[in-house]
């Protein structure tokens, strides 16, 4: 798989019949576009799981993302309702570029004014592959500049710059000669759904978090009226996104704002209704389900609490004080699903430490959960051997740039 946010054929195909009269609109049959939606390395097939279920066409995974066909409602739908991905980009113009010139002259001709206000604010992102242009800075550089100067030069006033909340965040891709401006129309990355308040160190990125426990089958499970236990559980994101999946509540609920609500293009009766339809598919809690989560962290448990309350799972979700040597099944849980994340080295504790981590946690999974599943991430199949189960599945997932493992265990019944 190549890694490529655009439909490279299509970008070269557009730009070689617009090469001589600027950057070419991407307006395609039935209001149809090419759109992108990126995700960490190794949940692409989740991803593309997702937009099928969600009504994409054309669906394709490469590298740490997913191409498909969508209008804005897929769009928006994929902004509420994934759980794994990281962003959406919504493609607007293609033009040929390879000196800085061309660059400034194929993004000032774009109707900027049609996307974003004279008073508002941008950001812009770029990302470069097999392309002349050897510095994305500088590309993101000139394209703001030549943004600016086409708002300064007919409306007499210019937007701003802001990097942590704009109004309008921008997307570059430069590939060999060609060149696609866009939208990202999720703004801050979709992993913050807005109930993290309070973290701890080295957290799981909450899409992460739902990629491991789709992996591990979560979804199914609780159907069949599974329990969910963490025994370290840091600020409680597997807990809350097992919660969230067990309540069918959309992972982009709760968030306040998305990148297209500062977009002139913003249809805002279109997303209410998405909005109020997600919010009559949200459940109440199975009564037959637990989930718990522990942690022998006094600040991890504080702020697993508080982001839980902020989730609104306050009463469906228990997190206690305690160590690993403590942690059994909740009470009556016959069946169920320990996952976990363990300290493993690169941010907490020595490396000296992880080995007995993990070995004390396959000691307790003999002991008291016999008859459950488990789902242990870590940095490789070295440290996960310490656990001393055998596994019948290993995945490979990326925590950011670390390349990790998640293994998967059933424990014999006759083990508790």
């Amino acid at each position: 798989m190549t890694s490529s946010p655009w439909n490279t054929s299509k970008v070269r195909e557009t730009a070689e019949r617009a090469s001589d009269s600027g950057p070419s609109p991407l307006l395609e049959q039935k209001s149809l576009r090419n759109l992108f939606a990126t995700a960490p390395r190794g949940v692409e097939d989740l991803l593309a799981g997702e937009l099928k279920m969600l009504g994409a066409a054309d669906i394709r995974p490469v590298v740490a993302g997913v191409h498909f066909r969508g209008d804005l409602e897929i769009a928006y739908r994929v902004c509420l309702w994934s759980r794994v991905a990281s962003r959406v980009l919504w493609p607007l113009f293609q033009f040929r570029a390879t000196t800085a010139d061309q660059l400034y002259d194929g993004v000032v001709a774009v109707p900027w004014e049609k996307h974003l206000d004279g008073d508002g604010t941008l950001a812009v992102s770029a990302r470069l592959r097999d392309t002349p242009f050897d510095n994305s800075h500088f590309v993101e550089l000139k394209t703001k500049d030549a943004i600016v100067d086409r708002f300064r030069e007919r409306q007499g006033r210019r937007p701003g710059v802001d990097l942590d909340a704009p109004d309008l965040r921008i997307y570059v891709y430069a590939h060999y000669h060609e060149v696609t401006v866009g939208i990202d129309l999720a703004g801050d990355p979709l992993h913050r759904r807005g109930y993290r308040s309070r973290g701890v160190t080295a957290p799981l990125k909450e899409n992460l978090a739902a990629a491991i426990l789709m992996r591990a089958g979560w979804p199914r499970l609780a159907e069949q009226g599974w329990s969910l236990l963490d025994p370290m559980c840091g600020s409680a994101t597997l807990l809350i996104e097992g919660a969230m999946m067990a309540s069918d509540v959309a992972p982009g609920l709760d968030r306040r704002r998305f990148g297209f609500h500062g977009w002139r293009e913003y249809d805002a009766a279109l997303w209410n209704r998405l909005v109020r339809e997600a919010e009559n598919r949200r459940r109440s809690f199975p009564e037959d389900i637990r989930i718990v989560g522990s942690d022998d962290s006094t600040l991890a448990v504080e702020a697993a609490r508080e982001n839980i309350r902020q989730a609104g799972f306050s009463e469906s979700v228990v997190v206690r004080c305690e160590g690993l040597s403590l942690t059994q099944p909740p009470a009556g849980a016959v069946h169920g699903l320990l996952v976990t994340n363990p300290p493993w080295g690169h941010r907490i504790g020595g490396s000296d430490q992880v080995a007995e981590i993990y070995s004390r946690l396959g000691s307790r999974l003999r002991s008291a959960f016999g008859g459950w599943n488990a789902a242990v991430l870590g940095p490789d199949e070295e440290t996960l051997q310490e656990v001393g189960l055998r596994w019948f599945k290993v995945n490979k997932l990326y925590n950011g740039p670390l390349l990790c493992r998640l293994a998967h265990y059933r424990i014999s019944p006759s083990a508790g």
